[in-house]
């Protein structure tokens, strides 16, 4: 069976790409993705694809990157590929998060290839991932720390993410582009041993092989298999469990009921815990053992905050474990009735108009998604926007002015979820909590004319997992 072959193999088994998907390949100029990029190229007739590819410079290797990038510029213009090259200050973003460089790189590969899948879109993400690398993957996993899923190793297919050649090994990748006569770039920070894979690659796996098992790969590839099948059937009952006591809130926030966690076994709680994690993050270390341990004791303990790797943040509020990333935005958005308006963060939608007030009627106490205020009493132009320090109004039926802060607490609002409590304002002020409460001074009365109708509702967010 001839490389290609197998791709298409591998392809059809795992229902990698269908007719007409548009695909985003990550082409970083060495062998695997160039690779990739020439066998996709070869498929795209056949599956009317349409291909894009981007080539990340992650600042580390400042005169090797400028050659990788004109590479790659080269070969895509051969191939008639449009090319997007992303430059990112990895050191300098790695030092400010305090995380290790690869875990750094590897998160901003991953938000560069949503942002450009989302734009314009591509259906595929397509890496090039092999078996060599599928074995490094388990081993660094085992020796950092991790469960039976983290020995299972990279999944050929989650969400847009394809991995088409991970049932190739790298001998096979090289003799492919040799029998083509590929050219491609050799990344020397490969064989510097500073980083921790590369010694895996360069030195462990080599004395596995001469000293213990000269087919260590295929019994380590044969044992990520076997979990794979049994994490796949235990993964379906967390998925279950997890229906029943897990949400996502508008702002992007894991809430985990805790009346029903603690019921749970410790083995299943630990399931439920990284289900949440990697749908909050895509940082491997967030999953660390030891970090679903403190997590797990947090929610056992009934109150606190915890800080964890990833820059994510855990707390109990009440009967609710909440873990988030620093994710919040400064939202300022103007209203228009007659027009909807939806917001990506707090994932919400709003909708408003005006008409006469049918029937003579006041405000009854509010708390919910609608509302009906005095239109008159309003100042237009009106704006949705976030809270901010020193907001007041005053609510409606009170006497005097509190702080936005104080009525939050008074409704014991979570504090994880209050900076996704959004204000409706004119030119006065907050005159809508959203979802609380209005304020008096724009409440209908027996003098109101025209009224004006909002309304806001969630658009829900399922929890899945991360890539």
């Amino acid at each position: 069976m001839t490389t290609l072959q197998k791709v298409k193999q591998t392809i059809i088994t795992h229902d990698l790409l269908r007719q007409g998907n548009s695909i985003l390949v990550a082409l970083s100029g060495g062998p695997d993705s160039v690779a990739l990029l020439h066998i996709l190229c070869r498929l795209r007739r056949s599956y009317k694809l349409t291909l894009g590819a981007v080539y990340i410079n992650h600042n580390m290797r400042p005169r090797a990157a400028k050659k990788e990038e004109r590479f790659c510029q080269l070969l895509c213009d051969e191939l008639s590929i449009p090319l997007t090259i992303v430059r990112e200050d990895v050191p300098a973003l790695a030092k400010k998060a305090r995380c290790g460089l690869e875990e750094t790189a590897r998160d901003i590969r991953y938000a560069v290839f949503d942002r450009l899948a989302k734009t314009y879109p591509y259906d595929r993400v397509a890496l090039g991932h092999h078996a060599d690398d599928q074995v490094e993957t388990i081993l660094f996993r085992l020796f950092r720390g991790t469960g039976p899923s983290g020995m299972t190793g990279m999944p050929v297919k989650r969400g847009k993410y394809v991995r088409p050649l991970l049932e190739l090994t790298r001998a096979d990748i090289l003799a492919y582009l040799k029998k083509h006569s590929l050219r491609w770039c050799e990344d020397t920070s490969n064989k510097s041993l500073r980083f921790r894979r590369n010694w895996i690659r360069h030195r462990l796996l080599p004395g596995l092989r001469n000293n213990l098992n000269p087919k260590v790969d295929a019994a380590i590839l044969s044992l990520a298999r076997h979990l794979l099948e049994d994490e796949a059937f235990l993964e379906s009952i967390v998925d279950r469990t997890a229906r029943r006591m897990v949400r996502m809130t508008p702002g992007g926030k894991i809430a985990l009921a805790l009346k029903i966690y603690r019921d749970y076994s410790v083995a299943l709680r630990h399931r439920l815990l990284r289900h949440c994690l990697k749908a909050t993050c895509r940082s491997e270390s967030t999953l660390s053992r030891e970090a679903v341990q403190r997590l797990d004791r947090l929610a056992m303990s009934g109150s606190g905050a915890i800080s964890l790797p990833a820059q994510l943040q855990a707390s109990v509020a009440g009967p609710t474990l909440y873990v988030w990333g620093c994710s919040s935005v400064d939202v300022y958005e103007e209203l228009t009735p007659g027009m909807s308006l939806n917001l990506d963060w707090p994932s919400v939608k709003f909708t408003s108009r005006l008409e006469k007030l049918a029937q003579k009627s006041v405000n009854k106490s509010t708390g919910c998604s609608r509302i009906r205020l005095d239109w008159d009493k309003l100042r237009p132009p009106l704006v949705i926007r976030t809270v901010h320090p020193g907001d007041r109004f005053r609510p409606l039926g009170m006497k005097g002015h509190k702080k936005v802060g104080d009525f939050l607490t008074d409704r014991k609002v979570p504090r994880p979820l209050r900076d996704e409590v959004l204000l409706l304002c004119d030119q006065n002020g907050p005159v809508w909590v959203t979802g609380y409460e209005i304020a008096d001074r724009v409440k209908i009365d027996e003098r109101t004319g025209k009224v004006l109708r909002v309304a806001y509702s969630v658009r829900q967010k399922k929890v899945r997992p991360a890539v």
